[in-house]
C-alpha cells in the first residue's frame, strides 16, 4: 500500500497539477492579448456616447490597448481590449462605430454588442472580453478584468 501512495504521489499528483493547472476560476485561456489592468469606474451620465444603444466609448491607458466600453440593445454593457488579436500591438487600435469594431490594419471586423463575435478575419479571435457591472439605479459602471 506504501508504494501505491508513493507512486500516486510521484507520478499521478503531478500529472493531475500539470493537465489540470491551466483550467483556473475565471481565467481566460486562449487570450492572445496580454492581461494587464483594467480599472474603469464612471457614471454613465457624464459619457454622452454610451446614452444610446450600440454607443461606445474609448479609454486610453486601460489594458493593453486601451478598452472600448459599448452599450448593448438591451441596456447592458460590454467591453473590451482595443488592441486587434491579429496584430497584437498596443498601437493597433480598432475602431469602434455602430456596435462593431474595425482593424485599421488587417481589416478584421468585430461585433461589440450581443455577446460580442469575430465577424471577419484574418484574425482567429475575438476581442479580449472584460468584465462589466452596471448599477441602472445610480447609473455607475464599473469595468475590470
Amino acid at each position: 500500500m506504501k508504494r501505491l501512495g508513493r507512486f500516486f504521489l510521484r507520478l499521478v499528483l503531478p500529472l493531475l497539477v500539470f493537465l489540470l493547472g491551466p483550467v483556473g476560476c475565471g481565467e481566460k485561456i486562449g487570450s492572445v492579448i496580454p492581461d494587464m489592468p483594467v480599472y474603469i469606474r464612471i457614471n454613465i451620465a457624464n459619457f454622452t456616447e454610451l446614452s444610446v444603444p450600440t454607443g461606445s466609448y474609448y479609454f486610453a491607458n486601460q489594458g493593453y490597448g486601451g478598452v472600448i466600453v459599448v452599450r448593448d440593445i438591451d441596456d447592458s454593457f460590454a467591453a473590451y481590449d482595443a488592441s486587434c488579436p491579429y496584430e497584437v500591438s498596443q498601437s493597433t487600435i480598432v475602431s469602434a462605430s455602430g456596435g462593431s469594431a474595425v482593424c485599421p490594419v488587417c481589416g478584421s471586423k468585430f461585433l461589440l454588442i450581443q455577446g460580442g463575435q469575430l465577424l471577419q478575419g484574418p484574425a482567429k479571435q475575438m476581442l479580449r472580453p472584460y468584465k462589466t457591472s452596471f448599477n441602472p439605479a445610480t447609473g455607475d459602471l464599473t469595468v475590470v478584468n
